[in-house]
């Protein structure tokens, strides 16, 4: 009687463990679910409530471009070829930071003019959110310009140091 008893127990256990488990297992998808919402309101409060397009949405860093990345110095063994590419590279990217200087100032002014009307409506804690917001996107903004002139220089620093690679550009 007694080894009949725990095979009982051992049973009864087993059958508890899989309701465990299978509880456990419907749940995932509804904890699945309510995680992902939790990403999706962090993801809105930085994408400033627009959604993703590939290809349409500019990902912006408005905590700083970090450390810039070191242009390798020309060895006396690049070509024209080389260095042209490497001119043309840097002026794409100047391009690229000018544009987005110019996108985050007139986010900035978008800001600005939002904060306006909430001013005008009473609302002068969430008109000073949004003008502190708009002062960041100016900031951000300068930096790109900074940046975008010292890749100038760098460039102009190439056409100066090569003239042979860049006849039109020659003293």
């Amino acid at each position: 009687m007694r080894g009949k008893g725990k095979a009982q127990s051992l049973l009864e256990y087993s059958i508890l463990i899989g309701v465990a488990v299978a509880a456990i297992l419907a749940m995932r998808t509804y904890v699945l679910r309510g995680v992902q919402e939790k990403y999706r309101q962090s993801v809105d409060v930085f994408g400033q409530g627009g959604q993703y397009e590939k290809g349409i949405t500019q990902i912006t860093d408005l905590d700083g471009p970090g450390i810039p990345p070191v242009e390798p110095p020309v060895t006396p063994i690049d070509t024209c070829p080389t260095i042209q590419n490497k001119v043309t590279d840097l002026e794409k990217q100047v391009a690229d930071l000018r544009s987005r200087a110019a996108d985050f100032d007139t986010r900035a002014a978008q800001l600005e003019e939002q904060a306006q009307v909430l001013i005008s409506q009473g609302l002068i804690e969430e008109a000073n959110q949004l003008l502190e917001m708009a002062a960041k996107l100016r900031s951000q903004a300068e930096e790109f310009r900074n940046e975008a002139n010292t890749k100038e220089d760098q460039i102009e620093a190439y056409k100066q140091g090569y003239p042979e690679c860049f006849p039109s550009a020659g003293p």
